[in-house]
């Protein structure tokens, strides 16, 4: 109970004071309801929230520019996935991809994959396992576009998996260097990951953007 006059809670509900004309013992026992009908609210509101909240997919965030590294470190446990797309310009060699702790450390160990890849009209399939990075793009073109589909970054599990993660290059110099991949991308590691880097070999002119997964 306040000491002088009561006063508005946090939830618009009316706390007696002892200086209220009800006095100090009633005030405490009005109170008591008031209190109750002030806790129902905070508790309603706390699920209208829950149920208002952004459903799909979820901008969070959109990086441009131009450069050989674009950092992500807003990979929070608050989505069950996440959505990154990116798109480039620029004749680069690879473009790699690592997870990044939540005290922004790179982890280069542990990265597995299996991929078809298409090319001058040819397909072929091939695996990899405990690389250092994950192979995002590896073909000589100027122009580069990928969709990386990441589950469980924040599960403490063996495996962390990258879905229909792929890339489509357009030709720069001939159609041999144009090339369409399918990846299945996993991780061998136990701990909670909040963000990913994707380092480019050469300097190029990029959008990304991502989503959360709800």
């Amino acid at each position: 109970m306040p000491a002088g006059l009561g006063g508005q809670d946090a939830q618009g509900q009316w706390q007696f004071g002892e200086l209220d004309n009800a006095g100090g013992l009633a005030s405490d026992l009005l109170n008591l309801g008031q209190s109750r009908v002030s806790a129902g609210f905070a508790a309603d509101r706390a699920r209208l929230e829950t149920l208002e909240a952004p459903q799909g997919l979820v901008w969070l965030e959109t990086l441009q520019g131009t450069g050989t590294e674009i950092i992500i470190n807003n990979l929070d446990s608050t989505y069950t996935g996440f959505l990154v797309e990116l798109a480039s310009r620029g004749t680069v060699a690879d473009i790699t991809g690592v997870l990044r702790t939540a005290a922004n450390v790179d982890v280069v160990t542990g990265y597995d994959r299996s991929e078809i890849l298409g090319r001058s009209g040819v397909a072929s399939a091939s695996t990899g396992a405990s690389a250092a990075s994950w192979p995002i793009n590896n073909l000589p073109n100027s122009r580069h576009m990928a969709s990386l589909h990441l589950e469980g970054l924040s599960q403490p599990v063996n495996t962390l998996a990258i879905l229909n993660a792929g890339t489509h290059s357009s030709p720069a110099q001939s159609s041999n260097s144009s090339g369409v991949y399918t990846r299945f991308l996993s991780h061998q590691g136990t701990a909670a990951y909040r963000g990913l880097k994707l380092t480019l070999s050469a300097s190029q002119t990029y959008v990304c953007r991502i989503f959360g997964k709800r």
